[in-house]
């Protein structure tokens, strides 16, 4: 199997990223969409650090959406 490298490495492909508006999540949610992944993007609560997150991603020319929700809570 080849490895792809930059945009088309994940093209077609799509990811949950939970706790992605900053730190370790947005960081994985910004190289998945540099790598072409479209994205959900998820946090508790929405917020401004959220709408920034999907703005970063947006950017690499990949469809980009955000949820919120608790998904730790035993109810989740």
């Amino acid at each position: 199997m080849s490895q792809q490298s930059g945009h088309a490495a994940l093209a077609g492909h799509a990811a949950l990223v939970t706790g992605s508006t900053r730190g370790v999540g947005r960081a994985i949610a910004e190289a998945f969409a540099a790598a072409g992944a479209n994205l959900v993007l998820h946090a508790e609560a929405h917020s401004a650090e959220a709408d920034d997150a999907l703005a970063a991603c947006r950017a690499h020319g990949v469809d980009a959406d955000f949820v919120a929700g608790d998904l730790g809570g035993p109810h989740a």
